[in-house]
């Protein structure tokens, strides 16, 4: 079919209506700017199965602790639903958006794989959205599990299971943490309806503890310790609060959830990473890496202080001698005093001789 005369493929000046030619689809291709989302949140959030201690009760003060535990994380399939998410938003911009403002261009540019400080932003927004809307966390849980590499082990009998339930509640789930440059560091935990029985080993290792200190406290003391709800409160408040910076502590909670570590002088060299929360999770080595760096640019710049200092030094030690400052003379060096006497008596001496 020829061309025709009708069909413009532009408009002059005064007109502004749709041209065929305009007509296309642009960012069609979901999965590869999904994977492209994935690859820029990789180095800038954290993502790992972990288990959440909370202690609250009217007798005991307020408390949680967060422990990393050895299991096989769906990590991949948690960043691409999260990386969807994050997608489903930037289609939000750049559906609803004029094509001039500014929202717009910005969300082009992340589709178009140009990564900017925008992602960064719905990066932490969403987060907030996880830990305020459950619609949005289920969405990012979807087909997400946690698994053992073996079978958690029964629990012994506890003795002071209702006693420790009524003020503590523990959690399976993934903790998320963003971290890195221009980002506001902001952590959520997403809890998990499976876990059970890691659960109930969790509480009979902490009654463990529980029976040891009580029992120190009854060998020392001058009388029988009364055992009563208010005191395991408080020592549970106690061993949370010593598990934040006692790694052996740690290792007494997580004992047996896949690896036997209180016998184990270091389970890192027996088991590997896996074995466990064995520095109070992966947010301490991120801060670790932090200070790491700013300990490198600040001796960099202590160093280059001190050079420059030596040049300042010597450029002023050289700069003042022989020279005058408020009326006060510097002394020359005495062999240059000396030489130049030597000369002056030289040049006296020639003189007289010509007379």
């Amino acid at each position: 079919m020829p061309h025709s005369i009708w069909h413009r493929d532009s408009c002059g000046v005064g007109r502004h209506y749709l041209l065929s030619n305009e007509v296309q689809v642009r960012f069609d291709d979901e999965d590869a700017i999904i994977k492209t989302i994935v690859k820029e949140l990789e180095p800038n959030l954290f993502v790992e199965p972990a288990l959440r201690l909370v202690l609250d009760s009217p007798k005991v003060n307020p408390e949680r602790l967060i422990l990393s535990i050895p299991c096989h994380s769906d990590r991949k399939k948690i960043f691409y639903n999260f990386a969807k998410e994050v997608y489903h938003s930037l289609q939000g911009y750049y559906i609803s958006a004029d094509p001039r403002s500014t929202h717009y261009g910005i969300s082009n540019m992340l589709m178009e794989g140009k990564i900017n400080n925008f992602l960064k932003r719905e990066m932490e927004r969403l987060i907030e959205q996880v830990r305020t809307r459950p619609d949005i966390a289920a969405r990012i849980s979807t087909g997400v599990s946690i698994q053992t590499e073996h079978p958690v082990p029964a629990a012994g009998t506890n003795f002071l299971t209702d006693t420790v339930k009524e003020a503590l509640n523990i959690y399976v789930g993934y903790r998320f943490h963003a971290h890195g440059e221009g980002i506001n560091h902001t952590q959520v935990f997403l809890p998990m309806e499976e876990g059970s029985e890691l659960i109930d080993l969790v509480y009979y290792n902490l009654e463990q503890l529980l029976n040891q200190n009580l029992a120190t406290y009854d060998e020392v003391g001058s009388s029988y310790l009364k055992v009563s709800d208010t005191l395991v409160y408080k020592e549970l408040e106690l061993t949370l609060q010593r598990a934040k910076a006692k790694e052996n502590t740690r290792k007494k909670i997580l004992n047996n959830v896949q690896f036997n570590l209180i016998f184990s002088e270091d389970p890192k060299k027996e088991y590997g990473e896996a074995a466990g929360d064995y520095v109070y999770d992966m947010l301490n080595r991120v801060q670790d890496e932090k200070i790491k760096e700013a300990t490198r640019l600040s001796s960099e710049l202590f160093a280059s202080v001190m050079l420059k200092n030596q040049e300042i030094v010597s450029m002023n030690k050289t700069s003042i001698v022989g020279k005058t400052a408020k009326g006060v003379k510097v002394p020359k060096p005495p062999e240059k005093k000396k030489a130049k006497e030597e000369e002056k008596e030289k040049v006296l001496a020639k003189s007289g001789s010509k007379k």
